[in-house]
């Protein structure tokens, strides 16, 4: 429901709330049973496990796995190419420690802004003007706005004095909105030009309200984007669809190579076999380019320390391309 239609009468009304004295204690009660409380749900989080399973399942990391098994299958038979098994397993190792500390420390950054977004929010309820946690709003709370106030839920303005509200937020424009509450709006507003809401994560540059909160946590603009990001399938960025792709073709090279270089041995020159096959593999290992997968994270790894510079999070490293 958008509620930019109604007048304030029906709008209380429908919200079982008074403009004088706001919610009762025991509808706060009941409000707070059936709507829950004005947070966002977070996504579900990966165990660390999970993350050394999703970075071991990265196919570039597959192939550097399969030839360090095959290094090492030579340095058993051969007694001699260890250090090449531990320079691919370190560089695996280094690969995957890079991802994981970069989401690890995301994710702590969201959650220290998460605590930065709790806060007062001046609401009246049985006739008095208290201050409550924004968590505890409910809708139906008439709530009142002041210049520098972070906005707690989506609420219809009820009376305003030279609002102006800048919800980039939502819209992307840094220009802060003219606020009224006797402003016509159509249904089919989009949500920059719904001059008669507040929507929660926006700020209060200038001027005062009263609102009268219609919408919290998930069910508002914000918390139905948080709902989509939570609900998001991982994608593959471009970089890791090319990389990805050329993973696949430096194999399929690697290992028609070998097999032509085993064919030559053995039917040409007349070499052993099993010394054959072992120059082959050999060979097919050396055509995989070990140290890529680490220097595209560290490239990348840069890239978002860059960006963390321009207050930008970024969860997952590939994502800053």
């Amino acid at each position: 429901m958008l509620w930019v239609k109604e007048s304030i009468e029906q709008l209380l009304s429908k919200l079982h709330t008074n403009l004088e004295t706001g919610l009762t204690k025991e509808q706060v009660k009941q409000k707070h049973a059936e709507f829950g409380t004005n947070e966002f749900e977070e996504g579900k989080k990966e165990s660390l496990l999970q993350k050394i399973g999703h970075h071991l399942l990265e196919i570039t990391t597959i192939v550097l796995l399969f030839a360090a098994a095959i290094s090492a299958y030579l340095a058993i038979t051969t007694g001699y190419g260890w250090a090449k098994v531990v320079v691919i397993l370190a560089i695996v190792v280094l690969n995957m420690v890079l991802g994981i500390y970069q989401e690890n420390s995301a994710e702590k950054a969201l959650a220290a802004l998460q605590s930065m977004n709790a806060h007062l929010t001046t609401v009246l309820r049985d006739g008095v003007r208290m201050q409550v946690d924004a968590t505890e709003l409910v809708p139906g709370d008439i709530i009142e706005m002041v210049a520098g106030d972070m906005i707690p839920a989506d609420a219809r303005i009820i009376s305003s004095s030279s609002l102006q509200v800048e919800e980039s937020a939502l819209t992307g424009e840094s220009v802060p909105v003219e606020k009224d509450a006797a402003a016509e709006v159509s249904e089919k507003a989009p949500i920059g030009d719904r001059l008669n809401m507040l929507y929660s994560g926006c700020l209060v540059t200038n001027g005062r309200a009263t609102a009268v909160v219609v919408e919290i946590g998930m069910e508002t603009e914000m918390g139905k984007i948080a709902g989509l990001l939570n609900s998001t399938s991982k994608l593959m960025t471009p970089l890791q669809l090319r990389l990805k792709e050329l993973a696949k073709r430096l194999s399929i090279v690697a290992l028609l190579a070998g097999i032509l270089i085993f064919i030559i041995d053995v039917y040409i020159y007349g070499e052993t076999i099993i010394e054959t096959l072992m120059i082959a593999i050999s060979l097919a290992v050396a055509a995989v380019p070990e140290t890529l997968p680490v220097i595209v994270t560290l490239t990348l790894a840069y890239g978002v320390q860059n960006m963390v510079r321009k207050n930008t999070i970024i969860r997952r490293i590939p994502a800053v391309e």
